[in-house]
């Protein structure tokens, strides 16, 4: 007897199967990780996030820090995760530079865009991730991020 698969069902396996990739994916590229940290946040995967985060990470965003996994676990990762779920994020331009094979610096132009809490966003990004390598993979041990509205001089970017 075989029994009929639902249509829905390979849908949902390639995506189970993308989430299940991000953190291998990761593990040897230092821009796959910091990518897998945003693709969590939007997704709302809140523990995959804070799997790519270093126990002492420092974050500062607009003059704000956090001083750790911890305190961002307990803070200000709720509301990166609802505006990630609502604006789309993009990487404009990246570079990355290396401190031999134990360190990396991850630095991008983004624009970020969508609608939250009523307002419309369209913002112009730059972000500095620093990784170390933990075990196999990489843990994210510094983001610093700012950004801007977008202006008639940034053009479209």
């Amino acid at each position: 007897m075989r029994i009929a698969r639902p249509k829905w069902l390979g849908g949902l396996m390639v995506s189970l199967m993308a989430v299940v990739a991000l953190p291998a994916q990761a593990a040897t590229d230092p821009a796959a990780t910091v990518d897998a940290f945003h693709a969590a946040l939007h997704a709302g995967k809140r523990d995959l996030a804070l799997s790519l985060l270093a126990p002492d990470v420092s974050m500062y965003e607009q003059g704000f820090v956090e001083s750790s996994r911890n305190s961002y676990s307990g803070g200000h990762i709720t509301a990166d995760m609802l505006f990630a779920k609502d604006t789309s994020y993009k990487v404009t331009e990246r570079h990355m530079l290396w401190f031999g094979d134990s360190a990396a610096c991850v630095m991008s132009q983004t624009t970020t865009r969508g609608q939250f809490q009523g307002q419309t966003i369209d913002l112009i990004g730059t972000e500095t991730v620093v990784l170390r390598k933990a075990g196999d993979g990489w843990a994210i041990v510094h983001i610093h991020t700012s950004a801007h509205p977008r202006s008639k001089q940034d053009g479209d970017q």
